[in-house]
């Protein structure tokens, strides 16, 4: 069975309509929005996390995933390829390959353990200490290198 979880987005009054019928009629549930104990419950239990987002600025659901050891499949729009690597599978924006990356999910077990493992490793490169660390350096060389500024407007600095 398909669970979706989030709050309704664009796109998801046909996507209601669509899952409330054959052939989709008890094979989709939307659960809605959902606390983040009760998301990581159903990760838990899941074969995998597809998370097709087109402009995801970052992605963290794909955190939550590899956090309770489960494989991810993201499309290969926004942030969604370049935060999750080689740990999972990017998948292009088309019906077929979604099919396919679902059932290498379900049914390819030593893919399932290749993922789940490099997720597991993938995971510890992102952390609260190291994401603080990374931009109070970026606010030092900015405080450290004051830009010159025109009365009223920003000008660009060249070097």
């Amino acid at each position: 069975k398909l669970f979706l979880i989030g709050k309704p987005g664009f796109g998801s009054a046909q996507i209601l309509l669509r899952i409330a019928k054959p052939p989709l009629l008890n094979k989709v549930e939307w659960l809605g929005w959902l606390p983040p104990a009760e998301v990581a419950k159903q990760l838990a239990s899941s074969r995998g996390l597809l998370f097709p987002g087109q402009v995801e600025g970052f992605g963290i659901p794909v955190l939550d995933a590899w956090a309770v050891g489960v494989p991810v499949a993201v499309s290969a729009g926004g942030a969604l390829p370049e935060v999750t690597g080689s740990a999972g599978l990017v998948v292009p924006n088309n019906v077929e390959a979604w099919v396919a990356a679902i059932q290498e999910l379900c049914y390819n077990d030593k893919l399932r353990t290749k993922l789940i493992m490099a997720g597991h490793s993938r995971l510890r490169e992102f952390c609260w200490a190291k994401t603080a660390a990374a931009t109070w350096q970026v606010f030092k060389l900015i405080l450290e290198k004051p830009q010159p500024v025109k009365q009223g407007n920003y000008e660009a600095n060249d070097d």
